[in-house]
């Protein structure tokens, strides 16, 4: 049996509020990360700042060294 629910969950696209809560911050933490370049995978869509989660959880496991963690 599977013990990563990641790997069974479809990709999804995450808004703002979502971000916020996979990265347990603020969403305003998560925006001024967008705007710094931090979170380059984001991009609008209707005006609204959206992700794939896929692409969120791979930067969660990044450090700002370069190094992964065991998100």
């Amino acid at each position: 049996m599977n013990n990563e629910p990641d790997k069974l969950t479809p990709d999804r696209l995450l808004l703002l509020p979502e971000m916020a809560d996979e990265m347990r911050s603020s969403a305003k933490t998560v925006r001024r990360r967008i705007e710094a370049g931090k979170l380059s995978s984001a991009f609008k869509e209707g005006g609204r700042w959206v992700i794939w989660r896929s692409a969120l959880l791979a930067y969660l496991r990044k450090d700002p060294n370069g190094a992964t963690s065991h998100v």
